[in-house]
């Protein structure tokens, strides 16, 4: 799992940046869909978060696996593309959902490629052709992915257990060498 910080009240944000280091990410703690997340990259950021961070809310260490991807598969889309995963937990079932690719760390359904180009398609290169074959590439990741066998579905289960649930959606990154980075676990699932 990523390293996180509880931010309580805006003093918390410089230990959390010390202990964290940059880039970090903070988000809302009591929000969903990635309601006033934001990349902080320098000091400015969180300067500036003292003022307009809702709270309480949650700093998290940004664990870069593209750099990961780039040197073990440099040609490869896990490489292009910062990516979130989604596994379904029902029980002791593990299921995968989806996988999002984003050129931005934050990576979402408001940020994935799939959203993305479907808006600069239809506005700007509609016929051309142009960004087609990265929406091709996703989407051919997120079609095997969803058809594959659960990732490390131990460690889903445990994380599952950990946190008293029976049931959750746990958003997480893949590594070239089979290891997982867990993001977070949702109850809510729908």
């Amino acid at each position: 799992c990523a390293s996180a910080r509880a931010i309580h009240s805006a003093a918390d944000l410089e230990p959390a940046m010390a202990a964290l280091g940059l880039p970090m990410i903070l988000r809302s703690d009591d929000q969903h869909v990635q309601v006033d997340v934001r990349l902080c990259t320098r000091i400015k950021h969180v300067d500036e978060a003292k003022h307009t961070l809702p709270l309480p809310a949650v700093a998290l260490q940004l664990i870069d696996v593209r750099k990961r991807w780039r040197e073990a598969a440099p040609d490869s889309v896990m490489a292009r593309f910062h990516h979130k995963k989604r596994a379904m937990v029902y029980g002791d079932t593990v299921l995968n959902n989806h996988v999002f690719f984003s050129r931005s760390p934050i990576v979402g359904q408001s940020s994935c490629t799939f959203i993305a180009d479907r808006r600069r398609v239809r506005k700007i290169l509609r016929g051309v052709g142009i960004g087609r074959s990265r929406w091709r590439d996703t989407l051919a990741a997120d079609y095997e992915f969803f058809h594959s066998p659960p990732e490390a579905s131990e460690v889903m289960l445990r994380a599952v257990a950990a946190l008293g649930l029976h049931m959750a959606a746990i958003d997480y990154a893949s590594l070239p060498g089979g290891e997982v980075v867990l993001w977070e676990a949702n109850p809510y699932v729908h």
